[in-house]
């Protein structure tokens, strides 16, 4: 294939006007790179919609499974600066909350590709169609594992595209209307494209009656379905976000497999599962017996507030107070959400706060309550103290260090585990947020937990440990998410002899939510001894020889975060530019080959890897290549009667490189062509591509 494709770039290469561009790429750390989860895009129709790409999506050839989900009503939009909406339920949702949509099914993981668009109007059967068509052919999408949902308007419009003529030849493995309603008349055209059915809907549902679901959930049975639709029916869900929430739940809450497991084992035509039977499992209430409390004497009553508590499927029917442990005391209203307790001694109290809910499932918290000694003013010896309490043992809450993150990691692990007790047992651990801007709902429960979609600013997160005893004791972490800083080396620079010295000015160099503390210069090419590294925004480069240099500038900010750029200088002889040979050609250093000509071949070898994407190509296209050292690589991409369409020169560091090229304004014709990567000694590689 190399010795065919040479010669075609033989026979063709007197019609080809080559045009090679100087580009120096700024080479910033790619774990400081921010990456957005969710981003906001366009089809080529003018449709605005989320996308969401799994974490390996860039650095893989394989085809994912894709969910299309249709919003409802109350998201409606302009495509634009409404978009954002679309993310307020739904699979979106859950990612914009942390999930990574990742799950593992047989024994294999995999992860989702998600697409939400949005309408102002209702979901209209072509619009649909013609989404489906574009996210096939613009992403790589495993065409037998298309799956369609949606709830309210959206659970309408996925059943009315299941049936409809525009889905005549069917492109999808399974779909999954929630709250919606469909045509009980036109459900056997479901069952003849072996569509596999979830339908979801609440029984208190005065919007959209869950008759509606039901009606042609069992017409379609009547049809002979393979696999058997499924109909979740939850009693005491109504048309609102709890039952959202239900059925696009990501673990195993309401019911198992859950939907995006369920999903993941149903293929275009072979539907394999039916969905599990209807599960109305009831989640636990979650009682708050709220901050332990300090007063002193002659002070001698406080208010227990059990307000926060809370039933995640339901209400709270029943609040019962109990004193724990502590000298008398009179509870005024135990039955009560709050309740005065009224003549308390000088000590330490522990009060319990059970909550039940209409299911009968129970929940308990505790809370502290020291009173002070009238006469010294001092704390009673038995309180708690930040990290320890009283009793017969001593406990220690410990939040771990604090931490600063740059802003592209966007996610934490608080770690409790370093907490410690003697003469008893932690029996709880408790987070919560004290400050910082993302959405952390409540107290968060557990040794371990994980925190995502951090946003610049500062953090505190306090965790309480419970022993056996209903001690408490505190610790505090600090966070600080930090945006990194931008290196800029300046300029490229051409000189010539007699002058042979240059200033490398690094001043431009910025950090957007501190300062820069740092500046390094470092010669990763050229004739002088610049020795190791310099420090300081400006250096003065002196003695320098006719030739082509690279100049790195790393900067660091006050939060440690690094950057990097580069910078070309060319020297040229008493004024004269020197030649350089290109393609066999001597060529001047002062045309636009000059610099790259001059730099070192990339190493491009067995052990070079090249992946592009995505296949078939849209208006752009990106190349990841692996390379073993810095240099140049030209891009080619060569018809299959072998005219060379498209030419790009690129400077490549050693490592890993994502080189991205803009296709919007080059005529690809429908068909196979041949993407060409190769290096000045003409060794490269050739991958296949397709255009539809």
């Amino acid at each position: 294939m190399r010795n065919f494709i040479s010669f075609l770039r033989v026979s063709f290469l007197w019609k080809t006007h080559l045009y090679v561009w100087l580009i120096l790429l700024a080479f910033a750390s790619s774990s400081f790179a921010q990456k957005e989860r969710i981003k906001s895009k366009k089809t080529n129709f003018g449709m605005g919609y989320l996308e969401y790409l799994p974490g390996d999506y860039s650095h893989s050839n394989e085809k994912y499974p894709v969910i299309i989900y249709l919003h409802g009503r109350g998201e409606q939009g302009n495509g634009k600066s409404q978009l954002s909406k679309v993310k307020k339920w739904g699979p979106l949702h859950k990612i914009d909350q942390g999930s990574d949509m990742c799950f593992t099914v047989n024994g294999k993981k995999n992860c989702f590709i998600v697409i939400g668009p949005q309408t102002s109007r209702t979901w209209n059967v072509g619009t649909v169609d013609k989404l489906i068509d574009y996210v096939t052919r613009t992403y790589r999408v495993d065409p037998d594992r298309v799956y369609l949902t949606g709830l309210s308007l959206g659970g309408i419009g996925t059943w009315n595209y299941s049936y409809s003529d525009a889905n005549g030849n069917n492109k999808l493995a399974a779909i999954a209307p929630v709250a919606g309603a469909g045509d009980p008349k036109s459900a056997c055209a479901i069952a003849k494209n072996k569509i596999a059915v979830w339908a979801f809907h609440g029984k208190k549902d005065h919007v959209i009656s869950y008759k509606k679901s039901k009606e042609i959930v069992d017409a379609l049975k009547g049809c002979n379905p393979n696999p058997s639709p499924g109909l979740t029916l939850y009693n005491t869900m109504s048309h609102n976000g709890k039952m959202w929430e239900r059925a696009y739940d990501d673990k195993h809450t309401y019911q198992s497999p859950n939907l995006y497991e369920w999903f993941l084992k149903q293929k275009r035509g072979k539907g394999s599962q039916s969905p599990p039977p209807p599960s109305n499992k009831n989640q636990s209430p979650v009682a708050h017996a709220g901050g332990d409390l300090h007063i002193t004497y002659p002070n001698n009553s406080v208010v227990l507030n059990g307000n926060k508590s809370k039933d995640p499927d339901g209400k709270i029917k029943r609040y019962q107070w109990v004193k724990k442990s502590g000298p008398s005391a009179n509870i005024k209203k135990t039955a009560s959400a709050s309740t005065p307790v009224k003549n308390l001694k000088a000590g330490s109290y522990i009060f319990a706060l059970t909550v039940t809910d209409k299911q009968g499932a129970t929940n308990t918290d505790v809370v502290k309550v020291v009173v002070n000694n009238k006469n010294t003013g001092k704390k009673d010896k038995d309180e708690d103290k930040k990290n320890t309490s009283g009793g017969n043992s001593k406990l220690i809450a410990d939040a771990g260090n604090d931490q600063v993150i740059p802003i592209s990691d966007n996610s934490i692990v608080l770690d409790g585990r370093k907490s410690k007790i003697s003469g008893g047992e932690i029996v709880d651990y408790r987070w919560e947020k004290l400050k910082g801007s993302i959405n952390f709902r409540g107290i968060q429960k557990g040794n371990v937990i994980r925190v995502d979609n951090l946003r610049k600013g500062s953090y505190i997160f306090e965790l309480t440990v419970v022993d056996n005893k209903g001690n408490k004791a505190t610790d505090r972490v600090n966070i600080e998410v930090n945006v990194p800083p931008v290196a800029d080396a300046g300029k490229n620079v051409m000189v010539s002899l007699p002058n042979n010295s240059v200033t490398l000015n690094g001043r431009r160099s910025k950090d957007k939510d501190g300062k820069v503390v740092k500046y390094e210069w470092e010669k990763l090419k050229g004739p002088i001894n610049f020795l190791g590294t310099k420090n300081g925004a400006v250096q003065q480069v002196k003695d320098m020889r006719p030739g082509s240099y690279v100049f790195k500038l790393t900067v660091v900010d006050n939060h440690g975060s690094v950057s990097s750029d580069r910078i070309n200088v060319i020297v040229k002889d008493n004024g004269r530019a020197r030649t350089v040979t290109v393609n066999n050609k001597k060529v001047s250093e002062t045309s636009k080959d000059a610099i790259a000509a001059t730099l070192p071949e990339a190493a491009i070898n067995r052990n070079t890897v090249i992946k592009a994407y995505p296949n078939p190509v849209g208006s752009s296209l990106t190349v990841d290549l692996t390379s073993d050292m810095q240099g140049k690589v030209t891009i080619e991409l060569i018809s299959m009667d072998g005219r060379i369409f498209f030419t790009k020169a690129e400077i490549v560091a050693d490592g890993q490189n994502t080189l991205a090229l803009d296709l919007s304004g080059i005529k690809i014709n429908p068909g196979t062509f041949f993407l060409r990567i190769e290096n000045e000694g003409g060794t490269g590689k050739t991958l296949k591509m397709i255009k539809y």
